[in-house]
């Protein structure tokens, strides 16, 4: 059961957190995450079983358990918000592949307002929280559309100059 447990806990993370999932790669710590989580829901399996509840049923408790520091998304809700006032950038990132990248360089650069407004599930339907969050995804856009024009400036320059 830790084994089915520990997959669906990975695919969970892929799923909704694959900010954290990146995170965790970087620093070399996936795999002594998952064996955390999974250590701390072996106690909770050993109870569920005493108490004869269905593996389906302790599988599910278990997974409620281990993913509960991770809901609500901080990815799922910035994709949501930029999918749903950004539509233009959305569509544009979509298409060229970008948009996992990006939105986990929006949750990067919205971290300090999430913990500001103590992001959780009682807050995630705030329409305070949502403004702060669109306001933080515009700032972010307009500072990369910046660094590319710039970038592009560079490029455009180095070029004229025989550089490139």
């Amino acid at each position: 059961m830790l084994d089915e447990l520990g997959n669906k806990l990975l695919e969970y993370i892929r799923e909704n957190n694959p900010d954290v999932l990146f995170q965790l790669e970087q620093e070399a710590g996936l795999t002594q995450y998952l064996n955390l989580k999974l250590s701390e829901a072996a106690d909770l399996i050993e109870r569920l079983k005493k108490e004869r509840r269905p593996g389906y049923l302790v599988e599910k408790i278990c997974l409620d358990q281990m993913t509960a520091d991770l809901r609500p998304s901080k990815y799922n809700y910035i994709r949501t918000v930029l999918s749903e006032e950004f539509e233009k950038e959305y569509s544009q990132m979509v298409e060229a592949g970008l948009l996992q990248y990006e939105v986990i360089n929006m949750v990067t650069y919205c971290l300090p307002i999430f913990q500001d407004l103590r992001f959780s599930e009682e807050t995630a339907d705030n329409r305070f929280t949502r403004y702060a969050i669109a306001g933080m995804i515009s700032e972010y856009l307009v500072s990369n559309s910046v660094n590319e024009k710039v970038n592009d400036g560079l490029q455009q320059s180095a070029k004229a100059q025989g550089q490139y």
